[in-house]
């Protein structure tokens, strides 16, 4: 056999090592699409705020950008976090299960999306909270935060692929209102501004700072602030329910 030959009868027993490579660089991907096509499953419309000025459909156009700076009271966030430390909870837990309940609320839905950021090095993804008449705070509150680590192994996932990968419509977003709790970053917060009808921005730290930014053509500032002390109402009744 030539040299030629004999190369060329080489050739295919590489082939199967480049697919098993293939493979395995195909994993990651393959989980996280199998994680969030479960995770949406059924989901089909955002949910509301319902407290537009009107019922117009959003649109790509710019946003006329308000900002609402507010603090959570001094007593209730004392009470957050001995309520936390006491049931083995992180305090974003507590903050974005209330956000979730407050949108059930209002949206007389169940089952709700928002979005959710813990630093301004990731970006948004989806956070899917089901509230059942029956629930009770701490095993609901527990499932929540079992929720929100599963993120954290696909939180590197554009938000662009995982809408891909629900059953909403493509010219309809995953969500529209965002909850971001991390450290204070002007520029995230404006930019958030821009992207979503609603944005709850908290900055943990000796005090809970808070800022609420929104779409001024949808939302007018009283509505926001009044949501705002109900989600403080919501805190405050999961404490105690």
């Amino acid at each position: 056999m030539s040299t030629t030959s004999a190369a060329k009868a080489r050739l295919p027993q590489s082939q199967p090592e480049k697919t098993a490579t293939q493979q395995q660089q195909e994993q990651p991907r393959i989980a996280a699409q199998q994680f969030w096509q479960d995770t949406l499953a059924g989901f089909v419309f955002p949910t509301p705020l319902t407290v537009d000025k009107s019922s117009r459909t959003p649109s790509s156009q710019s946003q006329a950008a308000g900002q609402l700076p507010r603090q959570l009271p001094k007593e209730l966030y004392a009470a957050l976090k001995q309520f936390c430390h006491q049931h083995d909870l992180a305090l974003s837990t507590l903050l974005q299960a209330a956000w979730g309940l407050l949108l059930s609320r209002y949206s007389g839905e169940q089952d709700v999306i928002f979005g959710t950021a813990t630093s301004s090095a990731s970006g948004p993804l989806p956070l899917r909270c089901q509230i059942e008449p029956d629930d009770t705070v701490l095993p609901w509150l527990t499932q929540v935060q079992a929720n929100l680590q599963a993120l954290q192994a696909y939180k590197t996932t554009p938000l662009a692929q995982v809408q891909s990968w629900s059953e909403l419509p493509a010219d309809q977003p995953l969500f529209e209102s965002l909850l971001v709790v991390a450290e204070d970053n002007l520029p995230s917060r404006q930019a958030a501004a821009g992207q979503y009808p609603l944005t709850l921005h908290l900055v943990p730290g000796e005090e809970l700072a808070v800022f609420l930014m929104f779409d001024a053509d949808r939302l007018a500032e009283t509505a926001v602030s009044r949501m705002f002390d109900h989600y403080c109402n919501l805190l405050a009744g999961l404490m105690v329910d």
